[in-house]
C-alpha cells in the first residue's frame, strides 16, 4: 500500500469514528485533522482539499471541546499550530525553490500587514490579531531568506481594508465574512499556489516513511507537531497551510463545502 493510500484509509477510519455517537468526539475530530494532514503530505494532488479539511477538522474539534470540556483532549489553537509550523520552517525553508520561497514570503508578509492594520482599528480582539500578524511576518522573514531576492514590500494597499474594516466579500466565492477571516483564507490559498510550484505537486509518493505531526506521541509537549525532517518541505507547507485555514475558520470564515471547494458545475 502506498503512503497516499494509507493516509486516505486513515481519513476513512477517522471519519467513521467521528460519526460514532459512542466515541469521544473531540478526540475523533483531532484524529481526522491529523489524518487529513497526512493526506496533504502523502497525496500531493489532494494538497488543497486535504489542508482545507484538516484546518476545518481542527476548528470543529476546538468547538466540540468547548461544548464537552470533560473530553480533556489537548488541542492547539490556530496560533499555536502556526507557531509550530514556523518552528518546523526553520529546518526546511532552504529546501523550497527560490520561486516558492519568494511567493510564500510575499503572501505571508501581505497577510501580516493586513492583520496588523485591522488590529489597529479594532477595540476588541486587537491583541490576538496583532499576534497573528506577527506570526505571518515571522514566516515571511523565514521564506525571504531562501529567496533569490527579498520580495517583501512591507506596505501594501490598505484601501480594501479601510473600505471594509469589519466584513468583506471574498473574491474567491463572493461570500461575506469577517475581514480578518478573509485575509487568512486568501493567505491559505496563496500557499496552495506555492505548493503547485513544487516539482512533486503532481506526483504520488510510492512508499510510506513519513511521520504525521502529533501521531507518534499523544502526550508530546507540543500540541500539534513532532520534529520535521530537514528534507520535508511538503510537510512544513502542509502544516502552515492547515494553520492558516484553521485560523480563518476560527475567525468566522464560512465552513460549508460550497464556500470552500469549487466543482466543474460552478464554473
Amino acid at each position: 500500500m502506498s503512503s497516499c493510500e494509507s493516509a486516505e484509509q486513515r481519513v476513512q477510519e477517522a471519519s467513521q469514528l467521528a460519526s460514532d455517537p459512542a466515541a469521544m468526539q473531540t478526540l475523533a475530530l483531532k484524529s481526522s485533522a491529523q489524518a487529513w494532514l497526512q493526506v496533504a503530505i502523502s497525496c500531493p494532488t489532494r494538497f488543497g482539499e486535504a489542508t482545507t479539511r484538516s484546518g476545518l477538522s481542527w476548528y470543529t474539534a476546538q468547538q466540540r471541546a468547548r461544548q464537552t470540556p470533560s473530553d480533556s483532549v489537548n488541542l492547539p489553537d490556530p496560533q499555536e499550530l502556526g507557531a509550530q509550523a514556523a518552528q518546523a520552517l526553520e529546518t526546511t525553508v532552504h529546501a523550497f525553490s527560490p520561486t516558492q520561497a519568494a511567493h510564500a514570503a510575499q503572501c505571508e508578509d501581505a497577510a501580516g500587514f493586513s492583520m496588523t492594520l485591522i488590529a489597529a482599528r479594532r477595540t476588541s480582539n486587537s491583541n490576538a490579531l496583532l499576534k497573528a500578524g506577527d506570526l505571518h511576518h515571522a514566516a515571511a522573514q523565514q521564506f525571504a531568506a531562501a529567496a533569490d531576492k527579498d520580495p517583501r514590500q512591507g506596505v501594501y494597499s490598505a484601501q480594501p481594508l479601510l473600505d471594509h474594516p469589519d466584513t468583506m466579500a471574498d473574491h474567491a466565492n463572493g461570500l461575506q465574512a469577517p475581514t480578518e477571516a478573509v485575509v487568512e483564507a486568501n493567505c491559505a490559498r496563496a500557499l496552495l499556489t506555492v505548493n503547485e510550484e513544487s516539482p512533486t505537486a503532481t506526483a504520488e509518493p510510492q512508499s510510506s516513511n513519513m511521520n504525521t505531526p502529533d501521531t507518534k506521541d499523544e502526550h508530546s509537549s507540543k500540541a500539534g507537531t513532532t520534529q520535521t525532517a530537514p528534507n520535508r518541505p511538503q510537510q512544513t507547507l502542509a502544516m502552515l497551510t492547515t494553520a492558516r485555514w484553521y485560523s480563518a475558520f476560527s475567525l468566522g470564515y464560512p465552513s460549508f463545502d460550497q464556500a470552500l471547494f469549487r466543482t466543474p458545475a460552478d464554473d
